[in-house]
C-alpha cells in the first residue's frame, strides 16, 4: 500500500508537469492566431495606403505602414518557433512512441480552458485534501506498522510463562497386529501424564527494554512527520485555492481590459479612414492606430496568460486536493480525471 501511495504521488507530479506543457502549448498558438491577425490588420491599412497614395496618402504613411508590416512578420515567425518548441516539450513529457515516429505532427489543443469562477470553502478543501492525498495516507500506514511493531517489542518486555501438558502410551504388536496394538497401549505398560508450568524472567531483560524504547521513539517521529504534513498540507492548499481565486480575478480584469482596447482600436481606425491623408493629423491619427493595434495584441497576448494561468492553478489546486487522479486499488488501473 506505501509503494502504491508513492506510485500515486510520482503520477500525479507526472500529470500535472504535462499539464502545464499542454496549456502552454494553447498559450503558444493564441499567440500565432492573435499574430496572424494582427500582421492581417497591418496589410490591410498598407494596400489601403498603396491604393490611396495617387490620391491624398503621404510617402511617409506607406513607409510606415511596410515597416509595420515586417515587423509584424518577425513576430509572427518568433510565435510560430515557440508553438514547436512546446510542441517538442510535450511529446518529451507523454514519450508516446507514436508521437516521436511522426516529425512533422502537429499537435493541436483539444480544451478550451474554464473561465467560470469555482468557488471552494478552505475548511472542505483541506478536509478533502487530507482524505485524498497519498502522503497523508501513506503515513498513517507507517503509523499502523510502527505501532504493531511497538506492540510486539512491549511483549518480549513481560516475563514468559508457558503451560506444559504431556501424555504417553505405549503399544507395540509384531505381525501388523493393529487392532491388540491399540487395546495394547492402554493396559500394558499403563498410560502416563506430565503437566507443569515454565516461568522465563531474564535478568535486567535491557536487550528488549531497549527495543521497546527504540519502538516507541519510532512512533513518536512519525506522529510528528504527521503533524508536519498536516500542516504543510493545508498551508499548500490554501494557497492553491487562493492562486484559484487571484487568476480568475485577472482573467476577469484581462477579459475587461482587452474589450476595452478593442473599441479603442475600431473607434481609431474608423476616424482613420474618414480623414483625408494629406492633413498631417492623419499621420498622427495613423501612429495612434497602429500603436493601438500592438497594444490589442499585447492584451490579447496578457487574456491568453491569464486563461492558461487560471487553467494550471486550477490543475493545481486539484494536484493539491489529491483529485488529479482517481485511485482504484481493487482493479489497478488509474483514470485520469
Amino acid at each position: 500500500r506505501i509503494a502504491w501511495d508513492e506510485f500515486h504521488t510520482g503520477l500525479q507530479d507526472r500529470l500535472l508537469q504535462v499539464t502545464r506543457e499542454y496549456w502552454e502549448l494553447y498559450y503558444q498558438r493564441s499567440l500565432v492566431l492573435q499574430k496572424e491577425r494582427n500582421l492581417e490588420r497591418a496589410r490591410m491599412i498598407q494596400s489601403e495606403l498603396e491604393n490611396r497614395e495617387s490620391i491624398d496618402a503621404l510617402r511617409s504613411q506607406v513607409a510606415r505602414a511596410q515597416a509595420k508590416v515586417a515587423s509584424r512578420e518577425a513576430g509572427l515567425k518568433r510565435a510560430s518557433a515557440g508553438v514547436r518548441n512546446a510542441e517538442a516539450r510535450l511529446r518529451s513529457l507523454v514519450n508516446s512512441p507514436r508521437l516521436e515516429a511522426c516529425d512533422n505532427l502537429e499537435l493541436l489543443p483539444g480544451e478550451a480552458p474554464h473561465r467560470d469562477d469555482l468557488p471552494i470553502d478552505l475548511c472542505y478543501a483541506r478536509q478533502t485534501a487530507l482524505e485524498n492525498r497519498p502522503e497523508i495516507d501513506n503515513l498513517l500506514a507507517q503509523i499502523r506498522a510502527a505501532a504493531v511493531r511497538t506492540k510486539m517489542a512491549h511483549n518480549q518486555v513481560l516475563p514468559s510463562l508457558a503451560i506444559i501438558l504431556e501424555a504417553y502410551v505405549n503399544g507395540l504388536r509384531g505381525n501388523s497386529d493393529l487392532d491388540r496394538s491399540f487395546a495394547q497401549q492402554f493396559d500394558t505398560g499403563a498410560p502416563s501424564y506430565t503437566a507443569g508450568l515454565a516461568l522465563e524472567m531474564p535478568i535486567g531483560n535491557r536487550r528488549a527494554r531497549a527495543q521497546l524504547r527504540q519502538r516507541r521513539m519510532e512512533l513518536a517521529k512519525l506522529y510528528r512527520e504527521l503533524n508536519a504534513a498536516m500542516a504543510e498540507l493545508g498551508a499548500e492548499v490554501e494557497v492553491a485555492l487562493r492562486e484559484v481565486e487571484v487568476s480568475h480575478v485577472e482573467l476577469v480584469s484581462r477579459q475587461a481590459v482587452l474589450a476595452a482596447t478593442q473599441t479603442e482600436v475600431d473607434y481609431l481606425a474608423q476616424r482613420w479612414r474618414l480623414m483625408p491623408g494629406i492633413d498631417q493629423s492623419a499621420s498622427f491619427l495613423l501612429e495612434d492606430l497602429l500603436n493601438a493595434e500592438d497594444r490589442l495584441v499585447d492584451e490579447e497576448q496578457l487574456t491568453a496568460a491569464a486563461e492558461a494561468s487560471y487553467a494550471v492553478a486550477q490543475a493545481e489546486l486539484k494536484r493539491s486536493l489529491g483529485m488529479l487522479v482517481s485511485r482504484d486499488r481493487c482493479h489497478s488501473p488509474m483514470v485520469c480525471n
